[in-house]
């Protein structure tokens, strides 16, 4: 932070808009996001929009984590990963209600490879700007330490339809969007990717998937990395869908909802006690369970 402090943002900013593409396009990025029971288009609206990005496509290798999906959701995410070049892996979860999303990205921090300098954790309901990537890597190289992050918008229920091309209707969905909670941040949490390690990834003690983009945004802090957010030059759309804490309408959501108010309270308890930098100490983070399974892309980048 001191260093930060002493060049300026202001200077850091400059750094980062003015950067040559010969810097920010030629440095490895490694992209992780953790799936549970998705499938169909809206999987592939978000590997669409990943794979038009202005950063070259050799520079980004992706990891789809499939934390436990029912058979015909996992085939189809390995079907997906197939067609867009990304790194499958897949196990079981032994209880509905152990399911642990921070674990999930642990093992696909995990399985990155160690050319891609920096990692950007995300979810699998996002829609990218086309330069999205590109504004991760320009703040990433032009800050001496940083946590670049992005507030996104949630699209209505019906923004996109059967034949939807979100890529060519990008800026009409765009239009459509209405922000969300300033302080969500999960689905752009990017950092080097030797410090999501040195860190022991994120806490594996928070169940669900709630809670634990904003527990390493503290940790963040509290090691001394500057937030960076990249809203104001690209942007993330959120593709509708039922959230967990919505009222339910179905015995599957039911189950959902009251997952998550089971698991909110300690979760959060967690989060606020919680005054280590570093987790899960005294066991293997980010370990890829027994029944695991990787899948690599068909063309290799490295």
């Amino acid at each position: 932070m001191k260093v930060v402090r002493k060049l300026g943002r202001a200077y850091c900013e400059h750094r980062a808009a003015s950067m040559p593409e010969r810097r920010w396009s030629t440095v490895g990025l490694g992209v992780v996001v953790a799936a549970r029971n998705r499938s169909g288009q809206r999987v592939d609206n978000f590997m669409r929009t990943l794979r038009r990005q202005t950063m070259p496509p050799d520079m980004v290798d992706i990891t789809l984590v499939d934390y436990g999906s029912e058979p015909d959701h996992a085939a189809s995410l390995r079907e997906a990963c197939l067609d867009w070049r990304v790194r499958y892996v897949g196990y079981s979860v032994p209880s509905h209600l152990e399911r642990r999303r921070g674990h999930a990205l642990n093992v696909g921090l995990r399985q990155m490879p160690t050319w891609c300098r920096i990692a950007l954790c995300t979810d699998i309901d996002m829609l990218f700007a086309p330069n999205l990537l590109e504004w991760v890597m320009r703040t990433q190289l032009a800050y001496p330490r940083a946590l670049t992050l992005c507030q996104f918008m949630d699209l209505p229920e019906d923004a996109i339809g059967p034949d939807t091309d979100p890529v060519a209707e990008f800026e009409r969905l765009h239009a459509l969007g209405i922000w969300y909670d300033d302080g969500a941040t999960g689905p752009c949490t990017a950092a080097p990717r030797e410090w999501f390690h040195a860190i022991r990834g994120f806490d594996e003690r928070l169940f669900g998937e709630d809670h634990d983009d904003a527990d390493i945004h503290h940790r963040a802090k509290r090691d001394g990395l500057v937030d960076v957010w990249i809203h104001g030059q690209t942007t993330l759309l959120h593709q509708w869908h039922y959230r967990r804490y919505d009222p339910p309408s179905t015995p599957e959501q039911a189950l959902d909802h009251v997952s998550y108010h089971r698991h909110d309270e300690p979760n959060r308890h967690i989060v606020a006690t919680s005054e280590t930098v570093v987790r899960n100490e005294g066991f293997e983070w980010g370990q890829l369970p027994a029944d695991g399974l990787v899948i690599e892309p068909p063309e290799r980048r490295r």
